[in-house]
């Protein structure tokens, strides 16, 4: 199934350059960078900005469960995407997924993209640039609704899994490195 039958695919928001409009901010506006800093993240919260009631005028809001792909700069080819765990403001530099509920779930849509390498996608790798009409037309396996779920509990089980494991390794780099200077001094 096409992407752009199941989902609509657009850009996020030319980024406000006016400091004054991030002061005292509570709307979240995410950027390329958020994306980059977590790599992949199923329910992402919290980027680094929050624009001010004055920052997201003229703004369009996204829906929490929109998905986001980098489609500018070097950033394109690191197969970056978050799934939105709340309604935010995002950069023009991110396609933005919206999935039709009715026909796709949301988490198994951003499980989909993740699989997407965006490398084959762009034109030129020296100047990556992926324009939204292409993700349109990108396909994926769509299966009954029912399905979908199934599917989305296996895989957030196995991502709980690997993020369990991913602490435990940075937990025991810690303990190393505390041995480390223990025995050896800073």
């Amino acid at each position: 199934t096409r992407l752009g039958d199941i989902a609509m695919i657009t850009s996020g928001n030319a980024a406000p350059q006016d400091k004054k409009l991030f002061v005292g901010g509570t709307h979240p506006f995410v950027r390329t960078g958020d994306v980059g800093r977590v790599h992949l993240d199923s329910c992402f919260t919290h980027p680094e900005d929050y624009l001010n009631e004055e920052g997201i005028r003229k703004m369009k809001l996204f829906p929490k469960g929109s998905i986001l792909f980098p489609k500018s700069g070097a950033s394109t080819l690191l197969n970056h995407r978050v799934l939105l765990g709340e309604d935010s403001y995002v950069v023009s530099h991110l396609a933005v997924i919206i999935p039709n509920n009715t026909k796709v779930l949301s988490k198994y849509l951003y499980y989909a993209t993740v699989k997407i390498d965006a490398g084959d996608l762009v034109d030129d790798r020296a100047y990556p640039s992926l324009k939204t009409s292409v993700l349109e037309n990108v396909k994926i396996n769509l299966p009954s609704i029912e399905k979908q779920q199934e599917i989305v509990l296996e895989l957030d089980l196995l991502s709980d899994i690997i993020k369990s494991k991913r602490q435990q390794i940075n937990d025991l780099d810690a303990l190393t490195l505390s041995i480390f200077v223990d025995m050896f001094g800073d």
